[in-house]
């Protein structure tokens, strides 16, 4: 708990602090903030930080080699883009007729 009065929780919770992925630390204000562990992201460790899936947060999402940006900015499962039905390809990285040709082919 912190806060002044020790009435506030670490993000997360009082049971699982941080999500269990990381660090509860308070600021001088006794503000409570997580430090994410491995690819956790932060405010409260739940989710896996930008390009990375899985449960434990450790498997990489495909980059679009044109802007390095993880599935192109789409969702990721498990180390698979879930791309929108404008765009296709590993990373999401295509759209309009590209898709549609890769689509018709054999």
């Amino acid at each position: 708990y912190g806060s002044l009065d020790c009435s506030t929780t670490c993000p997360g919770g009082a049971f699982v602090p941080c999500g269990g992925h990381g660090q509860c630390l308070s600021y001088a204000n006794k503000t409570l903030y997580c430090v994410c562990s491995g690819n956790w992201a932060e405010p409260a460790c739940t989710a896996c930080n930008d390009g990375w899936s899985g449960s434990a947060c450790t498997t990489a999402c495909p980059l679009n080699p044109n802007t390095s940006r993880a599935c192109s900015g789409s969702s990721c499962v498990s180390g698979v883009c879930q791309c929108p039905s404008t765009s296709c390809g590993t990373a999401c990285e295509y759209s309009g007729s590209v898709c549609t040709a890769l689509a018709t082919t054999c």
